[in-house]
C-alpha cells in the first residue's frame, strides 16, 4: 500500500512540473512575441559625426546638426570657436592631433562620417568599420 502512494506522489510531482513547464515556456513565448511586434516599429535615429573643416563650416546649418544626435571634431589645423547658443559645447571635441582625430571617429562609432577627403592628406584605411564615411552634410 505504501507503494502505491509512493507512485501516485511521483505521479503528481511529474504532472505538476510538466504543467509548470508548459505555462512558463508559453508565457515566455508569448511575452517574447508581444515585445518583438513593439521593437520592429523602433528606428534608432542616425548619429553623425563631423570633423570641422573650412568648405565644411562655411555650410553647417547649425539649428539642424544641434537637433540631431551628432558630434562635431575640430582637427588640429582647423581652430574655430562656435556660438554655443547654436550648437552645444559638449558635443564639440577638439583634438591636438590627426591621430587623435581618427581614434575619436573609432570611439565614437557614430552612423555617418562627414569629412572632406581633399583636405585631409590620409584617411585610415579601416575608418568604414566604425563609421560611413561621406562627404555630404545632412
Amino acid at each position: 500500500m505504501s507503494t502505491r502512494r509512493h507512485r501516485s506522489r511521483i505521479g503528481v510531482l511529474i504532472s505538476a512540473g510538466v504543467i509548470t513547464a508548459l505555462a512558463i515556456g508559453s508565457s515566455y513565448v508569448w511575452l517574447k512575441k508581444r515585445t518583438s511586434s513593439a521593437d520592429a516599429n523602433y528606428r534608432k535615429p542616425k548619429s553623425i559625426c563631423v570633423v570641422l573643416t573650412e568648405s565644411l563650416f562655411s555650410g553647417i546649418d547649425w539649428a539642424k546638426l544641434a537637433s540631431i544626435d551628432s558630434v562635431i571634431i575640430q582637427p588640429p589645423n582647423f581652430k574655430v570657436t562656435i556660438d554655443q547658443g547654436v550648437f552645444p559645447e559638449h558635443r564639440i571635441i577638439t583634438c591636438e592631433t590627426n591621430e587623435g582625430v581618427w581614434s575619436v571617429v573609432r570611439h565614437l562609432r557614430k552612423d555617418e562620417l562627414v569629412v572632406r577627403t581633399e583636405e585631409f592628406q590620409q584617411i585610415p584605411n579601416d575608418i568604414h568599420r566604425f563609421s560611413k564615411p561621406t562627404e555630404d552634410l545632412p
